[in-house]
């Protein structure tokens, strides 16, 4: 900026009634005179006689100042103040006392100005108030005052905005209807930094702690719908919810809900004080974090080295038995043994048969042996079959077994006398069952049979099938039957009638199970299926490209796996619910070329496998496989 010479910068009086052009007129965003009367209202009596000549009369503005010349405000670096570039000279007098004076703002807030006529017209910068000037100190004070009070300040609850109450009351006029209006149109006009802190203070609203507040049945009753797992997270969150995440009775009906009914599997431990120790639980939920493990250790844990049992050399193992600590053992050798399945140790070797042993039942420390020498053995001999003894089944302190003579022996064990022998088959019978009070067989005559062995009387022939039968199962009210016709038939046994013919096998059934209403087939055309014999339809077909290559030898399942063996040398494990395979379980090397999987039997923790094979490439020997908890 060029600076005037001396003769223009010379401050002179206004001639009486001349005209003091507003030196902000013009500028874009700053309001004239009219809009400045507050703050000239600021000026006292005293003050405001300045402004009159000497006459006392007003001094006139000469109007057509203001066509003929144009005041700017220009800010001087060094003083902070503005420069008035005018035409004509403003007394001292006019620049201190006018209004418009104080107008001028800082640098930092000039508004944009207008670009001059010329840019060598000339300019007058501000002349300095004198601070010592008295009318000036209270300008200045007066003008502090205003500006504190107008300045922006932080709104808070102790001090909020005037218009907030009015506002306030009137939304709580409003319906709810109206109020969730206003509330989405406040937020769309919200700053994300503005939803932020909405979202800061709703949140802690749903975060209270509404259980610990409830009395504690209705706090279980709540708990009570959450599933195990998310009980087990709810357990961590704090003190008192993990007092009721660990109460008996609700763990006892998740551990009813998923088959545990007892605790005499859950190892021992010490009790100790609840109210000092925070990790005093529920024995129900022991019970249940104990069987969630196990189950896992079965799915998806490595599986550890099995023990292998040793003991009938190169023969078949014909039948197998599995109870609490101890496995029996039949083979065509003529011997049973009996191993420890903790120590994989044989306890006792059961000689006496004079042929090979076919099938055998274990009750406690009772064992029961049928052979191809017409006998049964326990605590004694019995005698009576003419031909091999093929099947039996146990209940009680008595025995029923069927032979290839086409009768049927009930006996008392303890004894050994032949109670009643049952009449009626016409071929060597394969399968039967008993339940204390009915005996059901099925035989390579096509028939199913059901007997009142007291009365020695066949109540029921249940025909229909077209091939011999070769597996039952019996809970009571159903008879299943599953024969070479690749058929299985589900029969009332109380009327005798057939319920469903189940169809979907392509050959033998050589094994089932059943459980309440679920019945697992498995057949030699490699396949395993799940049915619901109450509305007749498979459920499952364990099969894909996982599935056995070769005949199903045998089957085991419970609530959560079904496991199978064939003779392709595998034991698979699959999802009883949703069919899927989850692994091998046993895969022998021989596998595909003679390793054959004769039979398996299964606990909750434990799977016994008797394996070997028809051509000597597979020694015949039990593997026992170990899915416990480990103990550390």
């Amino acid at each position: 900026m060029s600076v005037p010479s001396s003769s223009s910068n010379k401050i002179t009086d206004n001639k009486p009634g001349g005209t003091s052009p507003s030196p902000i007129e013009g500028i874009e965003g700053v309001p004239g005179p009219s809009s400045l009367e507050p703050m000239h209202s600021l000026l006292t009596q005293d003050e405001e006689s300045e402004d009159y000549g000497e006459d006392g009369e007003e001094e006139e503005e000469d109007d057509s100042s203001e066509e003929d010349s144009e005041a700017k405000c220009e800010p001087d670096l060094d003083s902070n103040t503005c420069s008035l570039s005018s035409s004509q000279p403003q007394s001292f007098s006019q620049r201190v006392h006018s209004p418009v004076l104080h107008t001028c703002v800082p640098l930092d807030v000039v508004q944009p100005q207008r670009k001059r006529k010329s840019e060598t017209e000339p300019s007058l910068p501000c002349k300095k108030l004198n601070p010592e000037d008295k009318s000036h100190s209270m300008i200045v004070k007066k003008l502090d005052d205003k500006s504190k009070h107008t300045r922006c300040v932080i709104p808070t609850k102790d001090n909020p905005p005037p218009e907030m109450n009015n506002w306030l009351l009137q939304f709580q006029r409003w319906s709810n209807a109206e109020r969730m209006l206003a509330i989405d149109e406040l937020i769309e006009r919200c700053e994300p930094t503005q939803v932020r802190h909405m979202m800061q203070v709703i949140e802690p609203q749903f975060q209270r702690d509404f259980i610990s507040l409830l009395p504690k049945e209705l706090a279980l009753s709540v708990l009570a719908f959450l599933e195990p797992r998310d009980l087990l997270r709810a357990a961590q969150t704090c003190r008192n919810w993990r007092f009721l995440a660990d109460d008996n009775l609700l763990w006892k009906e998740k551990c009813r809900a998923a088959g545990i009914e007892d605790l005499k599997d859950l190892p021992p431990t010490k009790r100790k004080n609840c109210r000092n120790s925070g990790n005093c639980s529920s024995p129900w939920k022991q019970a249940y974090m104990r069987q969630h493990n196990i189950k896992m250790n079965w799915r998806t844990k490595p599986i550890r080295t099995p023990k292998v049992l040793k003991g009938h050399d190169d023969h078949v193992i014909t039948c197998l038995q599995f109870s609490g600590n101890r496995i029996v053992s039949g083979s065509d050798d003529n011997t049973l043994k009996v191993w420890s399945a903790v120590t994989g140790k044989c306890l006792r070797t059961l000689v006496g048969h004079t042929g090979g042993v076919w099938s055998s039942q274990m009750s406690g420390t009772t064992v029961i042996s049928g052979s191809t020498d017409r006998t049964l053995k326990c605590i004694h001999t019995l005698y009576g079959h003419t031909s091999t003894v093929r099947c039996m089944h146990l209940h009680g302190n008595k025995v029923v077994s069927g032979s290839r003579d086409a009768t049927l022996r009930v006996w008392q064990v303890d004894t050994g006398e032949c109670l009643h022998v049952l009449v009626g088959h016409l071929a060597a019978v394969r399968c039967v069952q008993y339940d204390g009070k009915l005996v059901v067989s099925g035989a390579y005559d096509y028939m199913v049979k059901v007997w009142n062995p007291e009365r020695e009387e066949c109540l029921h022939t249940l025909q229909g099938h077209t091939n011999r039968v070769y597996s039952l199962q019996f809970d009571g009210v159903h008879v299943v039957s599953g024969s070479l016709d690749t058929s299985i038939r589900v029969w009332e046994v109380e009327t005798g009638a057939c319920r469903h013919t189940l169809m979907g096998h392509q050959s033998l059934t050589s094994g089932m199970e059943l459980r309440n209403n679920i019945l697992v087939s498995g057949n030699a055309d490699s396949t395993v299926k799940v049915w619901d014999i109450v509305s007749g339809h498979c459920l499952q077909t364990l099969s894909g490209p996982n599935k056995h290559q070769s005949a199903v030898t045998c089957l085991q399942f419970n609530s959560h796996f079904v496991i199978t063996s064939s003779d392709d040398g595998t034991v698979k494990l699959w999802d009883v619910k949703t069919g899927d395979f989850i692994r091998n379980l046993v895969a022998l090397e021989s596998g595909g070329s003679g390793g054959v999987v004769w039979r398996i039997r299964a606990s909750d923790t434990k799977l016994v496998c008797a394996v070997g094979s028809r051509n000597g490439t597979e020694e015949t020997k039990l593997l026992v496989l170990d899915f416990d908890v480990e103990v550390k």
